[in-house]
């Protein structure tokens, strides 16, 4: 049966194994907000690119599609119409 020294040498050990891998933990914790820190101006770079391509493409994309919603319209209007006659 272990003594109280014993016990309390193990709950020693025991609290100084769970510091030593508290203070890892927040090591690797501060890592990854240096790191996040250091992308995020990546990203913001990557997502105004992005912004700016889906602006230029909405751009060249307008008049294609005006003209595929008339196609439809007149299409709607010639099946209408045939619809009428038969």
């Amino acid at each position: 049966m272990p003594t109280v020294i014993e016990k309390m040498k193990q709950l020693f050990q025991t609290t100084k194994a769970d510091l030593t891998r508290l203070t890892t933990a927040q090591k690797h914790v501060k890592q990854s907000v240096t790191d996040l820190q250091a992308t995020l101006p990546v990203i913001q770079d990557v997502l105004d690119a992005l912004q700016v391509g889906t602006e230029k493409m909405n751009f060249k994309n307008a008049p294609r599609l005006a003209r595929i919603k008339e196609r439809q319209a007149y299409i709607t209007e010639a099946l209408a119409a045939l619809k009428k006659r038969s």
